[in-house]
């Protein structure tokens, strides 16, 4: 059983992820300790080993109320939402399983069951941005508190919409009394 890099343990992680009912050896605790070292192997590749030592030197706290007590939640926050983020990955896999207790299994086992094509898709997307926004500050490229301002645009269209029925009279008239059909 692979441990977690920021959380305290694997028990914690996987109540984080409401993945604590999976029973132990089956495909879908395998694929979460899969998804433990594909995050942990992560931190490392995109911070670096100096980095991820600065982060954990940092003590977590629930409540954090400096910059670098900060870092050490977002880093906490982070790798819950990447390994959930690996399980939405693999997780529907098992799907497509052809044994014949599959969707019992799949009943049984995964957190994102509930999720269509679509909207899986959707959260996966949203779930990464926030993960390399995250990754982005811990590894001290942006201020604590840099990101996240407001953004606003215009949105108008660029022609006019027809009038109502000027696509059946001739260029000029407006009705059927200027001599229209």
């Amino acid at each position: 059983m692979p441990s977690p890099l920021f959380v305290a343990d694997e028990a914690t992680l996987k109540a984080a992820l409401r993945f604590s009912g999976v029973v132990d050896g089956s495909n879908a605790d395998a694929m979460f300790d899969q998804a433990v070292v594909a995050v942990r192997s992560g931190f490392y590749r995109t911070l670096g080993v100096a980095r991820v030592a600065v982060l954990l030197a940092i003590p977590y706290t629930d409540s954090p109320t400096t910059e670098t007590s900060l870092l050490r939640t977002v880093a906490t926050t982070t790798e819950i939402e990447w390994v959930r983020y690996e399980l939405m990955r693999t997780l529907p896999v098992l799907f497509q399983d052809a044994s014949g207790d599959a969707l019992d299994v799949w009943n049984r086992e995964a957190p994102f069951r509930g999720m269509g094509k679509t909207s899986l898709d959707k959260a996966r997307e949203a779930l990464w941005e926030m993960i390399l926004q995250n990754l982005d500050m811990i590894a001290g490229n942006e201020e604590v508190g840099e990101h996240g301002g407001v953004q606003g645009g215009d949105i108008a269209p660029t022609t006019t919409p027809p009038r109502p029925f000027q696509s059946i009279f001739p260029e000029g008239l407006t009705s059927l009394a200027d001599g229209g059909y």
